[in-house]
């Protein structure tokens, strides 16, 4: 049953957004400050909450105008709790404020040194360790320090592909091989690395477990294999066409209607025409729409004679 549209307190028309409840918005209001009300009584509360007290200027001035600063302001909190703060020192016995010497590093309590801290002070001695070294270096002949990496490889001295890499990539490889062979191989292999598959065959790297003939055909075999159980999958599931099986009896007729068409067709009574759909005279095949016919035989091309067969089993 749909409910009316007027306020069932007020008797007054309800608003669009409360049409489906019993009564209009000034009403619910009213009917909500009420239960709230009642469940602080039951709480033990006071019926209302108190009026904050006014701290920051601009809320003395809205609470000297009569206007209402219920609500929260962010600089009254702060205020406040700063108050709090004043308040807990004292009930421990400290003072209200706390009073830190300038002599003494406000972390760790230490001495500054040369009128620093001591984490401003260790900066100040690393820009100055940078700047020795820099110079150092300017000295040497070197390339100021921060210039990145140079242009030659630092094994053979050659000029590298990648600028900021260490080494060329002919480097690089060897080291790859080496660290490869002797640290992570016998590790992750436990049987002997050499460069000879398991078929014989030489293979391109240590690295590789098979060869090329034998990984393209573990790879084949994979996906035949994934195929295979998506296929399964979807059988069971009942979402493939499958074809109707035939009886014996249907597979004998099937058998005699074909062998008689293709005798017909070898003394020369019947001609193989070209494909009904597409024209085609390529790939030829005859299809029986009924098997007691055997002569009544519809020619197409393997294309279109697989998709009709399709066709049939949607």
């Amino acid at each position: 049953m749909a409910r009316s549209i007027y306020c069932s307190k007020c008797k007054l028309e309800k608003e669009d957004a409360v049409k489906n409840e019993s009564y209009c918005k000034a009403c619910k209001s009213e009917r909500m400050k009420v239960a709230a009300m009642k469940k602080r009584l039951a709480q033990g509360l006071t019926a209302t909450r108190e009026v904050r007290k006014a701290r920051c200027d601009v809320c003395i001035a809205k609470q000297e105008a009569g206007e209402d600063i219920r609500g929260r302001c962010p600089e009254c909190h702060a205020m406040a709790q700063h108050e709090r703060v004043i308040a807990q020192r004292l009930a421990e016995g400290k003072q209200a404020e706390s009073t830190r010497s300038t002599a003494n590093c406000l972390k760790c309590g230490e001495p500054k040194v040369d009128g620093r801290c001591m984490p401003c002070n260790n900066k100040v001695k690393a820009a100055n360790k940078a700047e020795k070294r820099r110079k150092l270096r300017e000295e040497q002949g070197k390339r100021p320090w921060g210039l990145g990496r140079p242009k030659t490889c630092y094994t053979c001295g050659k000029i590298k592909e990648k600028p900021e890499s260490s080494t060329c990539n002919a480097c690089a490889s060897d080291y790859h091989k080496k660290y490869w062979k002797e640290v992570v191989a016998p590790v992750v292999n436990q049987r002997e690395i050499t460069m000879i598959c398991e078929c014989g065959k030489e293979k391109e790297s240590t690295r590789r477990l098979y060869c090329d003939d034998c990984l393209l055909f573990r790879k084949r075999k994979a996906t035949r294999e994934a195929a295979k159980r998506r296929r399964d999958k979807i059988k069971k599931d009942g979402f493939l066409l499958m074809p109707i099986p035939l009886t014996e009896e249907e597979k004998a007729m099937r058998s005699s209607a074909r062998n008689y068409l293709h005798n017909m067709m070898k003394q020369g009574f019947v001609k193989r025409l070209s494909c009904e759909v597409c024209g085609s005279k390529e790939n030829i095949e005859g299809h029986h729409d009924d098997y007691t016919k055997p002569l009544d035989v519809r020619w197409l091309c393997k294309v279109h004679h697989v998709e009709h067969h399709n066709n049939e089993k949607k």
